[in-house]
C-alpha cells in the first residue's frame, strides 16, 4: 500500500490568501496546513487490518494576510517554506500510516488517529516555529536561504523524515 500525497495547491500566490484584521504574534501573514484523508476504509488480509490501498492524503494550506501588509516576494516565498514544510510532514505521516496493521480494526482507528495527530499537533508546530524563529518570519534573509536550502532537498529526496534535525 501507498498513501499517494497530494499539494493542493503545490503553489501559493496572494490571491489565495484571506484578508484579516489581526494576525497573533503580530505577524503580517499565516499559513496553517490542513490535511485531509481521501477513504478512512480498512482492508483485511492474513488475520490483520490496514488502511486500504487506494489512499490520498491532501494537504491543502490556510492562508491568511494581515490587511494593508506589504505583500512582498519575500513574505509570499516564507510563506510558501510553511506550506512546503507541511507537504513534507503529510510524508512523513502517510509512510507512518502505511506500516500500521492490527488484529482489531479499532485498534487500527486509534492508532491512525494518534499518528495523524503527532505529526499535526506535536511534530509540525516544532519544526515550524523553529523556521519561523531562524528566520525572523522572512527578515533574515542568510537564515532564510539556509532553510529554503534544507526544504528544497527534502522535497527532492525520496524520503525525508526530519528537517533541521527535527522530526517531522
Amino acid at each position: 500500500m501507498a498513501i499517494r500525497v497530494i499539494p493542493s495547491p503545490v503553489q501559493l500566490a496572494w490571491s489565495q490568501f484571506k484578508e484579516v484584521d489581526s494576525i497573533p504574534d503580530g505577524e503580517d501573514a499565516h499559513t496553517d496546513i490542513n490535511f485531509t484523508l481521501s477513504n478512512r476504509n480498512f482492508q483485511h488480509a492474513n488475520g490483520k487490518y490496514s488502511l486500504a490501498a487506494d489512499l490520498t492524503l491532501t494537504v491543502s494550506p490556510i492562508v491568511r494576510v494581515l490587511k494593508g501588509a506589504n505583500k512582498t516576494a519575500d513574505l509570499l516565498a516564507h510563506e510558501q517554506g510553511h506550506y512546503n514544510i507541511g507537504i513534507l510532514v503529510g510524508r512523513a505521516m502517510a509512510r507512518e500510516l502505511e506500516k500500521l496493521s492490527s488484529a482489531n480494526p479499532r485498534t487500527l482507528a486509534h492508532e491512525a488517529s494518534t499518528v495523524f495527530d503527532r505529526h499535526r499537533l506535536t511534530l509540525m508546530p516544532v519544526v515550524q516555529h523553529d523556521y519561523d524563529t531562524a528566520t525572523n518570519h522572512s527578515l533574515d534573509v542568510s537564515q532564510q536561504a539556509r532553510w529554503n536550502g534544507l526544504i528544497t532537498a527534502g522535497l527532492a529526496a525520496p524520503v525525508t523524515d526530519t528537517l533541521n534535525q527535527k522530526p517531522l
